[in-house]
């Protein structure tokens, strides 16, 4: 993160559901790891498909796809 402020990282389904969210708190300016296990808000394993990474924080927001293969 270039600026300190909220970060929100959201993962959804192709159909923008969210499945689960893995970050919803004010961050400091730096570099930050978050990881996911594959699991629904929940506690399920989800199912072989494309899910969108989405983050949101002060500089902009940022889409990535996964692909979760068992």
């Amino acid at each position: 993160m270039d600026k300190a402020g909220e970060v929100k990282v959201m993962v959804f389904n192709m159909m923008g559901e969210q499945v689960v969210k893995l970050m919803d708190q004010t961050q400091n300016q730096g570099n930050y790891r978050v990881a996911w296990d594959g699991r629904n808000r929940k506690g399920e394993i989800v199912g072989n498909a494309v899910y969108l990474i989405v983050t949101d924080q002060p500089s902009g927001h940022k889409v990535r796809k996964v692909i979760v293969l068992k």
